[in-house]
């Protein structure tokens, strides 16, 4: 391939980034102000020069092959930044946006720091509409095709290299359980405790597959069973208060719960999971001035929470 090297022009690896994220020859072709059969040409100079299909078709557009997902790797940050610079960039002023701004979080992020990015959000820019989801499976897709502009999860996540993950804050976790459970009341200690029931928040691409807290607790020698794991905060809330089920979360969410619940730290000698919590944004937008403007905002936001968690 070195000695074709020179046959590769830039407007094909644009065409071949913008394919990588819509997945369409249509929807390419309007992204790029070209035609369809323009877009068909590109793509098969794309193929004879990396020798191999690219892309194949199927009943829900072009599915990239494995080296197309491999190049995208490689080139789609380089690309961002290349063209970021060659374009010229205008004064941005957030009290003219206008439209929607999409923003993903999980579970144990969204009660702490939610609301206090709205109100950050719209007082810079009363006109837009603020939209909050979870942060599901399809999330990191969404974030790539732009129908989702920044996301907060644990930090590291495994997700494609095309999304640019930061670090927002740190949190910590720590164990609720309802206020008169035998550990809060001191009734019982870690010491003696038989075993510890679990009720565990499912957070995708973070701990499917792994309970992180479940496992630290297990270096106490104690017997941790899992007795429930949900997507749902409120059906976890509503079964620790009639149980003794404990549950691991974070402790900006802890603080945000009422007086029915009530925080227990772990112990000193369990090793906590990673508590850092991370800003993820599709890698061809984070030198746009939205997205530097969203992530200011959600930075603004998660130091309100830090000082209000210090003061706890």
């Amino acid at each position: 391939m070195k000695h074709k090297i020179h046959q590769l022009d830039l407007n094909l690896l644009k065409v071949f980034t913008v394919l990588l994220e819509v997945r369409n020859t249509r929807k390419a072709s309007e992204r790029l102000f070209l035609s369809q059969p323009g877009v068909s040409r590109a793509l098969a100079r794309l193929r004879d020069f990396f020798e191999d299909e690219l892309f194949i078709r199927s009943h829900y557009g072009l599915t990239p092959t494995p080296k197309a997902l491999e190049i995208g790797d490689n080139i789609a940050p380089a690309m961002t930044l290349l063209f970021s610079a060659l374009e010229p960039s205008d004064k941005f002023d957030s009290s003219q946006l206008e439209g929607r701004i999409n923003i993903a979080m999980n579970g144990f992020i969204a009660p702490s720091i939610a609301s206090n990015l709205c109100g950050i959000i719209l007082e810079k820019a009363p006109n837009v509409e603020v939209v909050f989801s979870n942060w599901d499976r399809a999330t990191p897709e969404n974030i790539l095709h732009d129908q989702i502009q920044l996301g907060l999860n644990y930090f590291p996540l495994e997700i494609s290299k095309q999304l640019s993950q930061s670090v927002l804050t740190t949190d910590r976790f720590v164990l609720i359980g309802r206020k008169e459970h035998p550990l809060i009341t001191g009734e019982e200690s870690f010491e003696n405790a038989a075993q510890l029931d679990i009720a565990t928040l499912v957070i995708p691409n973070w701990n499917e597959h792994k309970a992180y807290v479940v496992n630290s607790l297990k270096s106490l020698n104690k017997e941790c069973r899992m007795r429930l794991r949900s997507s749902y905060l409120d059906v976890i809330l509503n079964s620790i208060q009639r149980t003794d089920m404990l549950f691991p979360c974070s402790e900006s969410l802890a603080n945000t719960l009422g007086s029915d619940f009530q925080k227990l730290l772990l112990p000193d000698d369990v090793i906590q999971p990673g508590g850092e919590i991370g800003l993820v944004v599709a890698s061809k937008n984070r030198r746009t001035p939205l997205i530097k403007w969203l992530k200011e905002c959600t930075q603004e936001a998660a130091a309100e929470i830090k000082t209000y968690n210090l003061s706890q």
